[in-house]
């Protein structure tokens, strides 16, 4: 872009005209957007979309009187994504998990049973 500005310098004898280097300079600038965003999109990171019904993790916040190492990472029930809201949010419901250190003698019908509180994210 300096070279256009020394084109149109007065201590030449050449004149330009100023329409001809307005219009250069707006190319210029317009590729240097299109390059811009190139290296922009390069890096950028969409995310992770759910659908309904995935179960997932969910991270804890830590405590911050506590040491993070020891400290658990995730919340200790798994969560079921229940509506798709706009802005990557989701309303999520728990799950209850099930001791597995009891009798096998388990009504099948309660292993599915989830909690009724919807909670959004």
């Amino acid at each position: 872009m300096l070279q256009l500005f020394a084109n149109a310098s007065l201590t030449r004898n050449d004149w330009q005209d100023s329409h001809k280097l307005q219009l250069q300079v707006r190319r210029d600038i317009v590729d240097a957007q299109e390059k811009m965003k190139l290296k922009f999109d390069q890096k950028r990171c969409l995310g992770v979309k759910y659908e309904i019904g995935e179960v997932i993790l969910m991270q804890k916040q830590s405590d911050p009187h506590l040491s993070s190492k020891l400290q658990r990472k995730y919340r200790d029930k798994p969560l079921q994504i229940m509506e798709v809201l706009p802005s990557d949010t989701y309303r999520l419901r728990s799950w209850k998990v099930l001791d597995t250190n009891h009798d096998d003698n388990v009504d099948q019908d309660n292993v599915a049973d989830h909690n009724e509180e919807d909670q959004p994210v």
